[in-house]
């Protein structure tokens, strides 16, 4: 039989596990609005990341996504008001690096996939429109 102590300590380091382990997404509640765009980032990188809207030469932190994790985020309508373009800057936290996409074309609604590589220079962004 298991002693107490064991069934014990064994559970915690299966909690810890689960709650270090899980990937961070956005809440239904956060993406409710419809009219913001639904932002998800893959970070295939091996450093975390702060990713940036920049959009008529404002640049707008908008995640922080650790390395090798994804999370879904809302793209504030904010950040979208208007016709236009924007861009998706990606810093390394831990290097002086970075890369700005193509500017691209993003909707009240859309889902938006940013996908950082490595090297970062193979990083890609993909518009799905509603």
């Amino acid at each position: 039989m298991i002693s107490r102590p064991a069934v014990t300590g064994l559970l915690a380091l299966l909690v810890v596990t689960f709650a270090c382990g899980r990937e961070r997404t956005a809440q239904a509640s956060e993406l409710k609005n419809t009219d913001d765009a639904v932002l998800t980032v893959q970070n295939d990188y091996l450093n975390d990341v702060a990713v940036y809207a920049v959009r008529a030469g404002t640049k707008t932190r908008v995640a922080t996504v650790y390395g090798f994790k994804t999370e879904t985020i809302p793209l504030k309508s904010s950040i979208l008001t208007g016709a236009g373009t924007v861009r998706l800057l990606i810093q390394p936290l831990t290097t002086g690096q970075q890369y700005v996409t193509e500017p691209v074309t993003v909707l009240p609604g859309d889902s938006v996939q940013l996908t950082v590589r490595n090297p970062i220079n193979l990083t890609s962004v993909t518009v799905i429109h509603r």
